[in-house]
This record gives C-alpha cells, structure tokens and sequence, in this order.
C-alpha cells in the first residue's frame, strides 16, 4: 500500500499544479493589460460584450456623433399613374428629421423612375412616365431620421 501511495504522490502534485497554473492564466493575463498597451483601431464591436459600452466611456466627440442621428422612420407614399403619362410623388419628414434615403420603383414596370431631394433635404420625391399599356403605380419610400446641429 505505502508503494502505491510513494508512486501516485508525484503525479497527484503534478496534476494539482497544472490546475492551478491553468486556472489564474487568465486572471494573470487580465491584470497585465492595460488600455495603454492596446494599439489603436484594433478593438473591434465583436471584442465589446453587448451593452457594456456607457456614454461615459466615449469620447465627447463620439457622444455627439451618436446623438446626431436618431428617431428613424419610413415613409411610403405612392400614386396612381395612366399609362403615358408622367407622375411624380414626394414625402417629406416630419419636422426636425431629414431625409437620409430615398427609393423608388413602379409597382408593375421594370423601368427605374428617377429620385430626388429638395434643397432643404427635407423631402424625398420620385418622378417618371408610365410606359406600360395599364396604370401602374408610382412608389416612393423615404428614410428619414431626428438629425441634431
């Protein structure tokens, strides 16, 4: 018995160190970095666990970046045109928002009306001429978003 004991003793301290050392790798390597030693650029959004990020940890810049652009919304607008004739449709934004997208297609036709912004930016707007030998209708879809000075 006390043989068996002398062999396994070794091993058992082996194993029990090698848990050990296994076991405060990370706490040893968490305590070593520091953000002055990460190279700039090199964290990404996939390095950052969701909803850990506060808007003190940002830079004064990136906090008003972020709050320039907000309160999304989609509209869609649409108009029945005959066919050869021309038709136009525009959507404008609620006040305080501005256009950020626009899109346009014609709900039976192929062919690609044109889009356009006014001057302001406000209103997203779609023009074109129905070639097909039935009405077709005009769709316009605007995206605007809340977009502070």
């Amino acid at each position: 018995m006390k043989s068996q004991l002398v062999r396994s003793t070794p091993a058992a301290l082996l194993l029990c160190g090698a848990v050990l050392l296994a076991g405060s790798g990370g706490a040893v390597a968490g305590s070593m970095i520091t953000g002055a030693q990460i190279k700039d650029g090199t964290v990404t959004s996939a390095d950052v666990k969701n909803k850990t990020v506060k808007p003190a940890d940002l830079s004064p810049t990136a906090t008003r970046k972020l709050q320039r652009v907000g309160a999304f919304q989609r509209i869609t607008k649409q108009a029945v045109v005959a066919p050869g004739d021309n038709g136009q449709i525009a959507a404008a934004c609620a006040a305080g928002s501005m256009v950020l997208g626009v899109a346009s297609h014609w709900q039976l036709s192929f062919a690609g009306p044109q889009t356009l912004l006014n001057t302001a930016g406000t209103i997203g707007m779609a023009f074109g001429s129905n070639n097909t030998g039935a009405n077709d209708t005009l769709i316009v879809d605007v995206t605007c978003g809340r977009v502070a000075p």
